[in-house]
């Protein structure tokens, strides 16, 4: 089906083949009708990758099921991961202004799940990750891949890459075996999805340029030699 458009009674859906990339919610209008801004949409058609021939399906009521992207890099082997989707505050990240994908940052939370996800929804805190993997091994995504995330103390890195996070802290170091077949899963994916090389799978730790720097992921790789050897055994 390729690359398309599909206009619901409540949403516009930037789509590939039958599954979503984004949406844009539009708004009611006091006659009934509705409208809504398009200039994310204008970004995605300006960027370094627009989309081919388009299509626009009108008209039709259902609301398409949110499941990740498959963006027609590498082999399409992959195993998909399950994903649960919840919204980070969208005044926590920003366009990516057509800046391709080309890096993961790999973090820890430093806190449990929940109070992870309430800081990524609250619009005080400025901060965002694209994922969020559990120890139960479940995946949240906050933040769709389409956008910049604020994970990695570099703006430049940003808008290159994925964030994901991994919920683990000074009292559950490490990850369980659930949460880390989830992670590998994971990042398998977005390797392939979008032709990133391992070399550019990083840990925030060496990307960030915050004044004072970081340790993260210290409470899953406390060195940078723990985390080279994890991923070379895993992602290879």
């Amino acid at each position: 089906m390729g690359t398309w458009i599909l206009e619901t009674d409540k949403s516009i859906y930037w789509m590939e083949d039958q599954y979503y990339i984004d949406k844009i919610d539009k708004s009611p209008l006091s006659n009934g009708e509705y409208h809504v801004v398009i200039a994310a949409m204008k970004d995605w058609f300006n960027s370094q990758n627009p989309p081919g021939l388009m299509k626009i399906v009108l008209g039709d009521t259902k609301e398409p099921a949110h499941k990740l992207v498959n963006h027609g890099h590498g082999s399409g082997h992959t195993q998909i991961p399950t994903i649960k989707f919840i919204a980070a505050d969208d005044s926590n990240y920003n366009s990516r202004n057509g800046t391709k994908i080309d890096m993961i940052i790999m973090h820890n939370t430093d806190a449990g799940l929940q109070a992870s996800i309430n800081t990524f929804k609250n619009p005080a805190s400025q901060v965002s990750a694209h994922y969020i993997v559990a120890r139960s091994g479940e995946i949240i995504q906050m933040v769709r891949d389409t956008y910049r995330a604020w994970h990695a103390g570099d703006r430049d890195v940003n808008g290159r890459s994925i964030g994901i996070e991994h919920e683990a802290t000074s009292a559950n170091r490490g990850m369980t075996s659930a949460q880390e077949q989830s992670s590998i899963t994971l990042v398998k994916y977005l390797m392939e999805a979008y032709d990133i090389k391992l070399a550019n799978i990083k840990p925030h730790r060496l990307v960030s340029t915050m004044p004072g720097g970081t340790d993260c992921p210290r409470w899953i790789w406390s060195t940078d030699s723990d985390f080279e050897t994890w991923k070379h055994t895993h992602l290879e």
